[in-house]
C-alpha cells in the first residue's frame, strides 16, 4: 500500500493553492490504490460481466473530456447528501454511505457484511451538483456477488438514479461504460473537470488474477444529469432520458469498489470538478452519515474482497472532490 505523509501532502497542497489543485496533487502523489480485496474473501463462482467495446466512448475520441453541450433546462442541483442509488436495469437499489478518511489517511470502505451497500466520497461533489460525483461499491465479498456485481452489463442510455436527502431524485443517463487495467487508470478522463453535473460509478473488474488474488482493473460508468424528479411526485426538470422508476428495484448482488485514477484533477460542485480521494479498503466500523463536502487529502490502500479501484477526483465549491492517481491497482 502506498503511503505519503500528511506533512508532505500539506506542503505540496499549500504550494499549489486551490482545492481543485489539491485533488490533482493527490493524484500525482498516488494516494489512491487499486482494487480492494478482502484477505479472507473469495471471489464469486462466476466472473462478473464486463462492458463490451460497443459501450465505450468512440475510439480515438476525447471521451469524457470532449466538449459537450449542456442539456437544455437541466440545471445542476445544490449540494445535498445522497441517500440511495438505484440502477433499474441491473436491479440495484442500495443505500449510500458517506466515505471518509481513516486516521492513516486512507478511505474507509462500506462494511463487507452488507452486500447491498454502496458509498460516495463525501468530501467531493454531491451527485446532482456541478462537477463529477463518485459512487463506488464492491463487486463481490467473501460470500458472493455484491452491489455492483453486474455493473459491467449496463449499456449507454441506461439510467442511474440518486435519491437525495431533500427528497429529489437526480436521474443520470449513461454515456459510456469502460474497463481499465489498474496500472493504466486514466484519472484525468475519469475525474476531469466538468461544466455540468456528472457521475462516475466504479467497481472492480477487468479479470481476476488467481495468483494475486485480486481483480486486474476497474469498471467505470460515465453518466450525466438528465432529469430531476421532485419529491412527492413533483414534476421533474425537462431533459433527455426516461423518468426514474416509480418504485425501487430489488437490490442487485452488491459489490464494492473504489476508483483507481492515474493523474488528473476531477470536477467539483460549483464550477470546479469534484474531488475524489483514493479509497483504501479497510474494515472499519460503519462510517458516519455523509456530511457536506469538504476538502480532504485522502490516501488509499488496497484490500481484497469486493470492489476497489484507485483514483481521485477534483474538488469544487460547495461539495467537491479531486482526482485520484492510480498506483497500479484498480477497483474491484
Amino acid at each position: 500500500m502506498l503511503r505519503t505523509t500528511r506533512a508532505a501532502l500539506s506542503a505540496l497542497v499549500s504550494r499549489l493553492g486551490t482545492r481543485p489543485v489539491a485533488a490533482a496533487v493527490l493524484v500525482a502523489a498516488g494516494l489512491f490504490s487499486g482494487c480492494w480485496l478482502i484477505d479472507s474473501g473469495s471471489r464469486a463462482a462466476a466472473p462478473p460481466p464486463q462492458p463490451s467495446r460497443a459501450e465505450a466512448f468512440p475510439a480515438g475520441g476525447a471521451g469524457a473530456l470532449a466538449p459537450h453541450r449542456r442539456d437544455p433546462l437541466i440545471r445542476p442541483l445544490p449540494p445535498v447528501t445522497p441517500v440511495r442509488v438505484r440502477i433499474p436495469e441491473i436491479k440495484v437499489d442500495a443505500p449510500l454511505r458517506g466515505l471518509r478518511l481513516l486516521p492513516d489517511g486512507s478511505l474507509a470502505s462500506p462494511p463487507q457484511d452488507d452486500k447491498n451497500l454502496a458509498g460516495w466520497y463525501e468530501a467531493g461533489t454531491a451527485p446532482g451538483a456541478i462537477g463529477t460525483a463518485v459512487v463506488a461499491g464492491h463487486v463481490d465479498t467473501p460470500t458472493g456477488p455484491a452491489v455492483f456485481y453486474n455493473l459491467g452489463a449496463l449499456k449507454k442510455k441506461d439510467l442511474v438514479e440518486i435519491v437525495r436527502a431533500d427528497g429529489r431524485t437526480a436521474v443520470f443517463t449513461i454515456d459510456a461504460i469502460e474497463v481499465y487495467d489498474r496500472g493504466d487508470f486514466p484519472s484525468r478522463k475519469v475525474y476531469g473537470a466538468s461544466g455540468r453535473a456528472e457521475l462516475r460509478v466504479i467497481t472492480c473488474g477487468g479479470g481476476f488474477s488467481e495468483e494475486r488474488h485480486a481483480y486486474l482493473g476497474n469498471v467505470v460508468v460515465y453518466a450525466h444529469l438528465a432529469k430531476v424528479v421532485e419529491a412527492r411526485g413533483g414534476r421533474g426538470s425537462a431533459g433527455a432520458g426516461p423518468s426514474p422508476s416509480s418504485s425501487p428495484s430489488p437490490p442487485a448482488s452488491p459489490s464494492w469498489a473504489s476508483p483507481s485514477p492515474s493523474a488528473s484533477s476531477p470536477p467539483s460542485p460549483s464550477s470546479a470538478p469534484a474531488r475524489v480521494a483514493g479509497p483504501a479498503v479497510r474494515q472499519a466500523g460503519p462510517s458516519r452519515a455523509p456530511s457536506p463536502a469538504r476538502s480532504a487529502s485522502p490516501r488509499a490502500g488496497g484490500h481484497r474482497g469486493g470492489a476497489g479501484g484507485s483514483g481521485k477526483p477534483t474538488s469544487s465549491a460547495g461539495s467537491s472532490a479531486g482526482p485520484v492517481k492510480s498506483s497500479n491497482s484498480a477497483p474491484r
